[in-house]
């Protein structure tokens, strides 16, 4: 037990290094303009079923889901497509409100209205058809310039555009099995990793009646702040991660991965596992803290629920994907370990099942499905 604790201290000591802040890489965030023309109907959706009253919507850039949007408030007013054989326009009566997108300070929103130009954009006022104006830093912080009615408004045309910025992202060195822990600390964006590796998040454990079980391990394709993943990728890459388009493919249920957007301090009572090398033997897989260690930010850990229950606290945890598929070169993770006669055997919710069970099922032997 005490070899196993200086072990885990060493691992963290390894692995902790494997994301650096300070050997960062500057990256570029595109620009992007978002254009909604009632005038010239563009989106050809701009013109159907955007009226709004005493309620609150969405408009699209883009005749797609993932596009840019307007959100409308019209809770206190009203929010109409007055469509006409020679000019279209969005109406807007008196305290209606509209959201616009923005990510920077500067960004720029463009607005040209028919005759009537009744609002307020920020905390300026308009007296003119069109406008121009620069987002401040607290209209970036929130994520939007806020329009609002002070009258009549009739707008042809919103535009946004958001400006190239860079953003500074770490470098995250892989360990000699090829794996690293990690917790993106940008906020308000989502990031992905190059394809020369993946990320992945636990979500079930399966414990054995001896000191050993399994974690499984489900691919995500992007993930924002605070959102804790384990990569893999070559033996010793040096890799970073990208600002990404899209949300957050990682999993609100069943994920026990814990992102650290500050460094946290680990006991034996935490119910927690790192991913890490086996001494000399090189071997990757997720080992039990059982003494005092710090996770820093920038990593992640795996959080084992039944520990907490005091059902099962395995010493160390061999990797399953969720694709079906066994991590290579951990195989001698449970070399020597005494197999429990009868097998203990899970199914994919992590409930115990016997030897008559159907289907996919985990046991100390790996997974395997049963017919």
């Amino acid at each position: 037990m005490k070899h196993l604790k200086t072990l885990i201290t060493l691992f963290l000591l390894v692995i902790g290094t494997s994301v650096s802040w300070a050997q960062s890489e500057e990256t570029f965030v595109p620009a992007r303009t978002a254009t909604w023309n009632w005038k010239e109907g563009l989106p050809s959706s701009i013109l159907e079923e955007t009226n709004f009253e005493n309620a609150k919507g969405y408009i699209h850039s883009e005749d797609d889901p993932t596009s840019l949007k307007l959100e409308v408030d019209a809770t206190g007013g009203s929010f109409t497509v007055v469509k006409s054989g020679k000019v279209n326009y969005a109406k807007l009566t008196n305290n209606c409100k509209i959201k616009v997108p923005v990510r920077r300070a500067e960004d720029k929103v463009n607005i040209t209205c028919q005759s009537k130009y009744n609002y307020k954009i920020g905390t300026a006022t308009v007296n003119k058809q069109t406008c121009t104006y620069s987002a401040t830093a607290t209209d970036a912080a929130q994520g939007y310039v806020l329009i609002t009615a002070i009258g009549e408004v009739q707008f042809h045309q919103i535009e946004v555009v958001q400006k190239k910025f860079s953003s500074i992202l770490p470098m995250i060195s892989l360990n000699c099995e090829g794996w690293a822990s990690f917790t993106s600390l940008i906020p308000g964006y989502v990031v992905k990793l190059p394809s020369s590796a993946t990320a992945y998040v636990a979500t079930a454990v399966y414990p054995d009646e001896g000191e050993y079980g399994s974690v499984m391990l489900t691919k995500v394709d992007r993930f924002g702040y605070g959102e804790g993943v384990f990569i893999h990728g070559s033996d010793y890459d040096e890799l970073y991660a990208t600002i990404a388009e899209g949300t957050s493919t990682v999993p609100t249920v069943d994920n026990l991965t814990v992102g650290c957007t500050e460094d946290v301090d680990l006991t034996y009572e935490s119910c927690a596992y790192v991913i890490a090398t086996k001494g000399n033997d090189e071997e990757a897989g997720f080992y039990y803290v059982n003494s005092e260690v710090t996770v820093p930010a920038g990593k992640a850990y795996l959080y084992d629920p039944q520990a907490e229950a005091k059902m099962r606290r395995a010493k160390a945890l061999k990797i399953i994907f969720a694709d079906g598929s066994e991590a290579t070169g951990i195989e001698s993770l449970f070399a020597g370990a005494e197999k429990e006669t009868p097998a203990v055997l899970y199914n994919l919710s992590g409930q115990k099942v016997d030897k008559n069970y159907k289907g996919v099922v985990i046991g100390n032997d790996g997974k395997k499905y049963v017919k």
